[in-house]
């Protein structure tokens, strides 16, 4: 990425958006090292060689479960030194066998 801060938002988008398992991968494969690591409040993945193919799998289970996610990312920050982003999201995650109404969360 020439501009890790502007790119991050699309990549994002395609991940969890995506409308096919194809365009899921296609996006992990060129913006995620092999060795990408995944911190969310539901699950983590350790960054380690071969663990892209891991985060992949998170982000194309969010996708069955949620067919319909829509996300809002409200801020970036990318630290160079550390070779890491943290993204500030809204994101309205619905699981399709719930009841209940979807309802945005941060």
């Amino acid at each position: 990425m020439q501009n890790p801060e502007q790119e991050i938002r699309d990549v994002v988008k395609n991940l969890t958006t995506a409308p096919s398992p194809d365009v899921q991968k296609a996006t992990a494969h060129r913006y995620l090292t092999h060795d990408a690591g995944f911190r969310h409040p539901v699950c983590a993945v350790k960054p380690q060689p071969g663990s892209r193919d891991t985060v992949l799998g998170v982000y194309q289970w969010y996708r069955v479960m949620s067919p319909k996610l829509e996300l809002d990312v409200k801020s970036v920050t990318y630290n160079q030194e550390e070779s890491m982003i943290v993204l500030d999201i809204v994101q309205t995650f619905h699981i399709f066998i719930s009841p209940f109404k979807p309802a945005p969360s941060r």
